[in-house]
């Protein structure tokens, strides 16, 4: 069953079941799930099932649909995705949201009455690694269900396309080898660190599912704690059991658990128990080596998920992010997410860079309106490329302009001498590439200005970009607009830094708004001697100005 869960104005927790019907979000009253919230769009997404999976879709909302954070226009859910409209926040599972309890028991069972069994240790395990000894065979030799169960679990994890698919499967293969009256395997959420159940089995049939699991306390953590299976065999012929105080208190006659675990990292655990007066005699020690060598390998396959839904979430994060980032920045980025190492709002030096076209109004108004459109994609897709091809950063569009960034969100060195570089490329090559599907002759003017400014995501809600926000953005796209067709005006901190590198006139001194002191600028003509990186081919400089 998938649903999603909230809570409404009194934090009340609420479910609504998604099936076969596509259900709406959004603030308007037609929706099927109104959410009452001004930053959530009339008609905001649209949830739906097909083919076994539930997708969201964004309707074209102005403050966007997220999941764990990632904006999406279209995406499939996972059992415990977080979506995000704005404001307003739901969880999506595949199942009920139901709570697991550990009750306090016999903590002070004697080690003696307990059965444990460690997947190194296990005969069964190291005969289907082929590292049993005689012995170890000897004693696997009977247990035809159980390594037939075994090969069957391992055949599951290996074709399982779903991770909810996978668990349930194998809980309900593992019941049919150890006679249980329930069964559940669970999950630690990686924020809570709770324990959360992803797959239960029943053996009464049609029963109503429990919203509260009561699980014993003393067997669970001594699963975890020595990273091997436990087994409490028949309770009620212990005579040492404080009934007030036991699994014999909680109805259990015998129960039987197993760590999901990889390496030093335990990921959850396989747990079943046995309350009725039918199943005598509890389980046996070849069913608790057989939840052993499960365990280990259920954990195999929760890994092999993890990464492939590691991959999922790192596709779409850099298809978030290539529209803005060359792909080397899109990779320093995704590394500092993995380290946990937030690209916070911080203050850094960087170089701005306005691009803007001469009498773009003009040169519309000569063409059709899808003539401008194809004209303007091509434009600033070749002028996005040039800048990630130098380490820049795309901020905006502004119409026909173009506003980058260069040393945030990371510096790659050189900077100020980068964005030159670009800004020569786009003035010299923009033309001649467009001028085949594009006769009509144009100009592009640039401004460049470096210094400090506060780099990171701002916004409001969800609706985040980043951007660079200071005094040096604003006396850029001043520059930009005191330069001159096919010219590049450059302010005084970056023709300090690359000066070495380009042949540069001094082009006076701009009074520009909100400053009191006026900043000098200089022209950029041309590359200089000591300047070896390649530019595109018919290159020119520009006259310089007296």
């Amino acid at each position: 069953m998938a649903i999603l869960e909230f809570q409404d104005k009194t934090r009340r927790a609420c479910v609504v079941e998604v099936g076969d019907d596509a259900i709406s979000l959004g603030r308007s009253p037609d929706n099927d799930l109104v959410i009452d919230s001004g930053f959530v769009s009339a008609h905001h997404a649209r949830v739906r099932r097909h083919s076994g999976k539930t997708f969201i879709q964004d309707l074209g909302s102005h403050n966007g649909t997220f999941i764990n954070g990632l904006r999406i226009k279209e995406a499939p859910l996972i059992d415990g995705d977080e979506v995000s409209l704005a404001d307003f926040s739901l969880k999506f599972y595949e199942r009920s949201p139901q709570r697991v309890t550990f009750l306090e028991d016999a903590s002070d069972i004697r080690e003696e009455r307990l059965l444990k069994s460690h997947v190194d240790s296990s005969p069964l395990v190291q005969t289907i690694l082929g590292q049993a000894d005689a012995e170890s065979q000897t004693q696997v030799q009977p247990l035809a269900s159980e390594l037939l169960l075994f090969y069957r679990i391992i055949e599951i994890v290996n074709t399982a396309i779903e991770l909810q698919q996978m668990l349930q499967q194998i809980m309900e293969r593992v019941m049919e080898v150890i006679p249980a009256n329930r069964g559940y395997l669970l999950l630690k959420d990686e924020k809570s660190g709770e324990m959360v159940p992803m797959a239960i089995v029943d053996s009464e049939e049609g029963s109503a599912p429990e919203t509260t699991i009561s699980l014993s306390r003393t067997v669970c953590t001594k699963a975890m704690e020595e990273k091997s299976a436990v087994l409490i065999e028949d309770a009620l012929s212990m005579g040492d059991f404080n009934p007030s105080k036991s699994i014999v208190a909680l109805n259990i006659r015998s129960a039987i658990c197993s760590p999901l675990w990889h390496g030093e990292e335990i990921t959850g655990l396989i747990y079943f128990d046995n309350r009725s007066f039918m199943l005598t005699g509890g389980f046996k020690r070849s069913q608790l080596d057989l939840l052993s060598a499960i365990g280990y390998q259920v954990a195999l396959g929760i890994e092999k998920f993890k990464l492939v839904e590691k991959v999922r979430r790192e596709e779409m994060l850099r298809a978030n992010l290539q529209r803005y980032h060359s792909p080397d920045v899109i990779d320093t980025i995704i590394s500092h997410l993995e380290r946990n190492e937030e690209l916070l709002v911080q203050e850094t030096e960087v170089t701005i860079v306005f691009c803007d076209i001469v009498g773009f109004t003009k040169l519309a108004e000569k063409k059709e309106p899808i003539e401008v459109a194809k004209f303007l994609n091509e434009y600033l897709s070749i002028m996005t490329e040039i800048v990630f091809e130098h380490g820049g950063t795309l901020d905006k569009y502004i119409g026909d302009a173009i506003m980058a960034v260069f040393g945030a969100p990371v510096s790659k060195g050189e900077d100020a001498r980068q964005a030159v570089l670009a800004s020569l490329k786009m003035r010299d090559s923009i033309q001649r590439r467009m001028s085949f599907r594009h006769p009509v002759p144009f100009e592009v003017r640039v401004g460049i200005n470096t210094g400090r400014v506060v780099a990171g995501n701002f916004g409001s809600l969800q609706r985040m970009e980043y951007t660079v926000i200071g005094d040096p953005v604003n006396v850029a796209a001043r520059l930009e607009s005191y330069s001159e067709p096919s010219r590049i005006l450059i302010g005084e901190a970056t023709h300090r830094q690359v000066a070495e590198y380009f042949n540069c006139d001094f082009a006076g001194e701009y009074k520009v708004r909100g400053r009191q002191e006026p900043v000098k600028c200089w022209w950029v003509n041309g590359v200089g001697a000591t300047e070896t990186m390649p530019l595109d081919s018919g290159m020119r400089e520009a006259p310089s100005k007296g």
